[in-house]
């Protein structure tokens, strides 16, 4: 019997442990799997199959795009929008566009824009991704550190979550002037002008680059709104095949909102990717293009 109450001292002195343990880690546990669970049920972002990329006719060659010697396009988007993804990549796969993204680098927790994974799968594909700043903000009010921070900052995010060079840049608002352009040429090759979101009666011809109007610290683009007709589109194509031109597209979101200026119809898109897949011109990312004129120097300097 004596030997006995030391081993029932043991059993329960285990049994009292055990549920300490349960009660101090249960709680954690518990916590964890329940907030995991939240973010998955609550976070409508998904990564779903698309169509196959459909090279364009005009497309299918290995020889590199020459721009301002044959006429070239680029679709792009600011900002980030999740539509991006859901509504506006399936059609851009089908009619064979690859496209250059400008991210906001502090939106990839909100739902309403798209994830790493998302911009991952997109990558995959052939898109191309660049820089919009940390914060969407307006550059020429910040100071110096400030300024410094959004440029960096979103280059190194960008680097870091999908690898490769990030050379490539848009100014939030359209917004900038000398000294925010001489920074960026610190960290980026290239800056997208955004003054068609600025100024929708100015003449949508000037925004068409040319051989004898282009800037690579201010290369011009042709905003597309929610009242961008189709007619408006051929004409601004047209105009570039004439002129051997690069044009420019820059798309926001992709939805159906009266209220929102930048939005498109998806309908509206698909009927846009349309009309422009069947344009005699090249299709290529901004990357590529100056990827493109970046060789072409090199070449000249050789000679």
């Amino acid at each position: 019997m004596a030997n006995k109450i030391p081993r029932l001292r043991k059993v329960r002195s285990f049994i009292a442990n055990a549920l300490v343990l349960v009660v101090l880690v249960a709680p954690i546990f518990v916590s964890g799997w329940w907030i995991v669970s939240a973010l998955n049920k609550h976070d409508p972002r998904v990564v779903t199959p698309t169509p196959a990329f459909q090279t364009r006719v005009i497309d299918r060659t290995s020889v590199a795009v020459q721009p301002f010697k044959e006429p070239v396009i680029s679709i792009t988007f600011d900002d980030g929008w999740e539509s991006v993804y859901t509504k506006a990549f399936p059609v851009l796969q089908r009619y064979g566009f690859h496209t250059t993204q400008y991210i906001i680098t502090n939106q990839f927790d909100n739902p309403a824009y798209l994830s790493v994974p998302q911009l991952r799968a997109m990558l995959a594909s052939g898109t191309q991704i660049a820089s919009h700043t940390i914060t969407h903000a307006d550059l020429t009010t910040l100071d110096a550190k400030d300024l410094q921070h959004e440029l960096k900052g979103s280059q190194d995010t960008l680097q870091n979550l999908f690898g490769g060079r990030i050379q490539d840049f848009t100014s939030p608002y359209g917004s900038y002037n000398e000294y925010t352009l001489k920074n960026i040429g610190t960290y980026y090759r290239s800056q997208k002008n955004a003054e068609g979101d600025i100024d929708e009666s100015a003449n949508p011809l000037n925004t068409i680059n040319t051989v004898k109007r282009f800037d690579p610290m201010n290369i011009s683009s042709y905003s597309v709104r929610r009242d961008t007709s189709l007619a408006d589109l051929a004409h601004i194509i047209n105009e570039t095949i004439k002129n051997k031109g690069w044009l420019v597209l820059t798309y926001h979101q992709v939805e159906d909102s009266k209220h929102e200026e930048f939005a498109v119809s998806p309908d509206d898109f698909k009927k846009q990717l349309e009309l422009i897949s069947g344009a005699r011109m090249r299709s290529a990312t901004v990357g590529q293009v100056m990827d493109a004129l970046e060789a072409a120097q090199k070449a000249k300097v050789v000679k």
